[in-house]
């Protein structure tokens, strides 16, 4: 973690985990004996597909979004570890489709995936 705070990428070692507490509270954490999930409040309303955070930032950001990168938002917030080919076939469109979309999403800093391609999930970034 040292490397973060070396090469400047974060202001403050250890300051994370309270601003989330501060932020969201205890129910965002899952605890497993390997590894720790992180998981940020978001609301998805069903009649327009529309995804929304409690957070003024993330909803301006989503703002921009087409329907397929909500859905995939939508999908790999309920089921992280979603495969790309998950995707496609929930949504309804091609598998290239899906890439190109989920590209443009990391690009934007709203998923990063976590981990190998297999074994790995998605993560939601929310901003503050």
């Amino acid at each position: 973690m040292r490397i973060f705070k070396d090469m400047e990428l974060v202001e403050q070692l250890g300051s994370g985990i309270p601003r989330v507490l501060q932020t969201y509270g205890r129910e965002c954490f899952k605890f497993s004996d390997n590894y720790i999930r992180m998981s940020f409040p978001m609301e998805i309303n069903e009649e327009t597909d529309e995804v929304s955070n409690t957070k003024k930032d993330t909803e301006k950001d989503t703002e921009n979004l087409n329907r397929n990168q909500l859905q995939i938002i939508a999908l790999m917030k309920k089921t992280p570890t979603i495969s790309a080919e998950l995707l496609a076939k929930n949504i309804g469109i091609n598998l290239r489709n899906i890439k190109i979309n989920i590209k443009k999403l990391k690009e934007a800093g709203i998923v990063i995936r976590i981990g190998p391609a297999k074994g790995g999930y998605w993560g939601i970034i929310e901003k503050k």
